[in-house]
């Protein structure tokens, strides 16, 4: 691959404008929520589960609302490192798959070919772009959206339906829906 090929891409994220307020075509921003350090975040039951080192968060997916904040006092084995996953007993039958700073996904296209998509042109920043079904931003750059430039996401993906997108950084947790 020529370096020119490499440098014209760059360019055209470089120009990409930040939406993230604005959100794009049917997403808009929902909440973005100020977290000390996410850890890790996984949809359960239309509902995104936000860990950081001291606090669990439980968010509704369709209105934005934080509707549990707790401290985290979970044994130690809830808390899963090598299946990444969480288990919260008192709220849900079953552990929840997460992504964070151990590792892990999201989902990063939803049924009907929105993608997300993270890359690095000015390492250490990155950006995350959404591109809608069938466009890609080598292609097609104003057709798509920067919804995040900063250093390195912890996590990002769209839940299960897909009509969640979630950007978790390494300050605040950006939820858009559609």
């Amino acid at each position: 691959m020529s370096n020119n090929y490499i440098e014209e891409n760059k360019e055209k994220i470089r120009k990409m404008p930040l939406l993230f307020m604005k959100g794009f075509g049917p997403w808009k921003l929902i909440q973005s929520i100020p977290v000390g350090g996410p850890v890790a975040v996984g949809f359960a039951d239309n509902q995104l589960l936000i860990l950081s080192h001291e606090v669990r968060s439980l968010i509704n997916c369709k209105t934005g609302e934080v509707t549990v904040k707790e401290d985290r006092n979970e044994k130690p084995e809830d808390y899963n490192t090598n299946e990444l996953t969480y288990t919260w007993s008192k709220k849900f039958k079953t552990p929840i798959k997460i992504a964070g700073i151990h590792g892990g996904g999201l989902s990063t296209y939803t049924y009907d070919g929105w993608k997300i998509r993270v890359e690095a042109p000015d390492w250490p920043n990155y950006d995350v772009i959404l591109e809608p079904s069938l466009k890609d931003f080598i292609r097609n750059p104003n057709e798509c959206a920067k919804l995040y430039h900063d250093s390195n996401p912890r996590a990002v993906g769209f839940s299960p339906s897909g009509k969640t997108l979630v950007i978790a950084g390494d300050a605040d947790v950006d939820i858009y829906k559609r």
